[in-house]
This record gives structure tokens, sequence and C-alpha cells, in this order.
């Protein structure tokens, strides 16, 4: 045989091939798609999938994978709700604290410039410095 009856003997069988090959993916599909059309104008056909869901468990498990984290979630948020209102009233007490010690700095500082006595100018000077470490501490 020459070498173009060989070349064109090959191509013909490639040719073969593909096109056995598209017929029977359009048989396929076509049987395919019947079958769907079929199942799908079947009026129980929804009703049966629920209830071979109900049977297999399949509707429990998901629920439960679908819950379980939901419910880790609100877990999380409620300890993160719980531990934010804590800071929050930390620092409340200790913006009470700063405003209170802030008054006894002013009260002895203005008992200092009334009177002027060593024993007023020591509260004043102890008042202040507590004032100003509240101010410097975190709350």
């Amino acid at each position: 045989m020459s070498f173009w009856k060989m070349v064109f003997a090959v191509f013909v069988g490639n040719m073969l091939t593909v096109i056995t090959l598209l017929v029977l993916s359009l048989l396929f599909m076509v049987a395919l798609g019947n079958t769907l059309e079929s199942m799908f104008k079947d009026p129980n056909f929804q009703s049966r999938i629920q209830q071979d869901l109900r049977d297999s468990g399949v509707a429990e498990d998901m629920k439960e994978v679908i819950t379980q984290p939901l419910k880790q979630l609100n877990a999380d948020l409620e300890k993160q709700n719980r531990e934010l209102a804590r800071a929050r009233a930390k620092r409340a007490e200790h913006a009470k604290l700063v405003n209170s010690a802030k008054e006894m700095c002013e009260y002895w500082a203005a008992e200092f410039r009334k009177d002027g006595t060593e024993e007023s100018e020591a509260y004043m000077d102890n008042a202040c410095m507590r004032w100003r470490k509240l101010l410097n501490s975190a709350p």
C-alpha cells in the first residue's frame, strides 16, 4: 500500500470513530433527557424524594450539620457579649474612681489655697498623686 492510501485509511478510520462517538453520545443524551422528563412530570416525584430522605435519615443528619455550627456560633457570641459587658462595667467603675480622685484633688487644692497649712498640702499632694496614677493606669 502506498503512503497516501495509508494516510487516507487512518483519516477515514478516525472520522468514523468521531462520528460513532457523536451518535452514541447523542443517543445517550436523548435517553437521559427522556428519563429525567418522565421523573419530573410524575406528580409524586417530590413527595417520594422527601419520603426517601425521611426514611434514610439524611434530613435529620443535615439538620444537625446545619444547627450544630449555629449553636456553637451563638454560644461564642454570648460569651463575647458577656466579656464585653464585663469590660464595659470595669471601664465605668474606673471612670468613677478617676472622677472621685479628681474631685478629692480639687477639694484639697481649694483647701490648701484657702488655709495654706502643711496638712492640707500633704492631703492635696496625695489626692492629686492618686488621681494621676488612676489617669495613667488602664481600666
